[in-house]
């Protein structure tokens, strides 16, 4: 209910369940400190001056009183043991540092709604295992990727189990992106660190130094993020079609190419190993891997043997790829 105060117009929003609606209440405005008396049932009843203290259950004239309104009804006394009493729109400060907490209760709930709905959604009767969906709700953004990556390196058998058939791939692309260009800066830093140390050493071996020139950067950073991103980015997307294409032969009924690509783009999350140099970009790529085979096997309910013929186009993609960047690199040294 509103209470507008009859002087400067300044109103309240005031919940009826703190009214009595067979009470009286003195109100103070704390914009021009008008006083005045209301009631629930018939509103704003009466301006009270400072200092003044006017009963408020007077009879009027035609109720044989001398006054000249209707009688009030008087508010009963305060039970300290009542929840329900009114709270005064006045310039109490504790009542204004209490307003801000509904607006908090609102927003976490709308949070675990939304968060029950895509639990329902997914057909589960439980929070879906994958943080980063509903991302930024509950945690936020940087939360749910954190969280997203733990889950995906340790409890990668209940976050596989949990992805949605039929699903955009857009966020598994977003994490997927993110993931790939935290390991390009942190393999270009390593890197060139790696040629500034060998670089003083390569003065006196022309081999090594013609092979430096060759390993070193020629672009910006900015320029080599979005080159090899735009890279990874098709690679992800030629492999989980390869991949979609196997097992649509070894098992045409549990193929889905979103969930294969769902299943490849989170099991990126092991390449931020990259930051431990030396072997840390290995052990990234033989975890991803490992991530990547056994979350084909849980998310589209394979054995074993179907989940690796998956792998074998993969394989020989790699491998013809690894076989012709030696060449060029052997004809580039020999040149």
């Amino acid at each position: 209910m509103e209470i507008v105060c009859p002087e400067c117009g300044f109103s309240r929003e005031q919940s009826m369940e703190k009214l009595s609606r067979t009470a009286t209440v003195l109100a103070t405005c704390p914009r021009c400190s008008c006083r005045f008396r209301f009631s629930a049932i018939e509103g704003v009843l009466e301006t009270v001056e400072p200092g003044t203290s006017r009963r408020s259950d007077a009879p009027d004239k035609e109720h044989g009183g001398d006054g000249d309104r209707p009688p009030i009804r008087r508010s009963p006394a305060p039970d300290p043991k009542d929840d329900r009493q009114e709270e005064k729109p006045g310039d109490d400060q504790e009542a204004e540092e209490r307003e801000p907490k509904p607006a908090r209760k609102t927003r976490a709930a709308a949070n675990r709604a939304y968060v029950r709905e895509a639990a329902r959604s997914s057909g589960e009767d439980r929070v879906p295992s994958n943080p980063w969906d509903i991302a930024p709700v509950e945690v936020g953004w940087w939360t749910a990727f954190v969280q997203t990556v733990i889950r995906v390196m340790f409890f990668g058998s209940r976050f596989f189990a949990g992805l949605v058939p039929q699903q955009r791939q857009t966020r598994a692309l977003v994490f997927y992106a993110v993931i790939c260009t935290i390991q390009i800066l942190v393999e270009r830093f390593w890197g060139d660190v790696l040629l500034s140390f060998m670089s003083e050493s390569a003065s006196a071996d022309p081999q090594l130094e013609k092979l430096l020139g060759l390993l070193a950067p020629q672009t910006n950073i900015p320029l080599t993020v979005l080159v090899r991103l735009a890279f990874f980015v098709m690679q992800l997307y030629i492999f989980a079609f390869a991949m979609h294409i196997v097992f649509r032969y070894v098992a045409p009924k549990r193929a889905d190419f979103s969930l294969v690509f769902q299943v490849l783009a989170y099991s990126s999350a092991p390449a931020l190993l990259c930051i431990v140099p030396m072997l840390g970009s290995l052990a990234g790529l033989i975890w991803s891997i490992v991530c990547a085979a056994s979350g084909c096997r849980i998310a589209l309910k394979l054995n074993w043997p179907q989940t690796l013929m998956g792998f074998v186009p993969i394989a020989v993609l790699v491998w013809l790829a690894l076989s012709q960047m030696v060449a060029i690199l052997r004809t580039l040294v020999a040149a």
